[in-house]
């Protein structure tokens, strides 16, 4: 893989969360892994949705933080988990 996209998530609405990781997917470009990780603990919604795309692309890896960290904590923790030579940030 050559590039890792992060995408954090807390409280977006699943529509327009279905719809960026639509728009990941329909790339042309397919080398990437997609880091997504779950800052609300508490979003049952946002987690299901994350977890039926994580079944159908083995590129999707998903993490759910234990408490709400914050947006720059929670990138920075995905950062750390990085092995590609390029990140993107969605």
């Amino acid at each position: 893989m050559n590039i890792t996209i992060l995408f954090p998530l807390y409280n977006e609405d699943i529509k327009i969360a279905k719809k960026a990781l639509d728009s990941i997917l329909r790339q042309s470009f397919s080398d990437f892994l997609i880091y997504i990780t779950l800052d609300n603990p508490d979003n049952n919604e946002l987690e299901l949705l994350v977890k039926k795309y994580q079944l159908k692309d083995s590129r999707i890896i998903f993490r759910k933080n234990k408490r709400n960290r914050g947006l720059a904590e929670t990138l920075n923790l995905m950062l750390m988990n990085v092995t590609t030579k390029y990140v993107a940030r969605m």
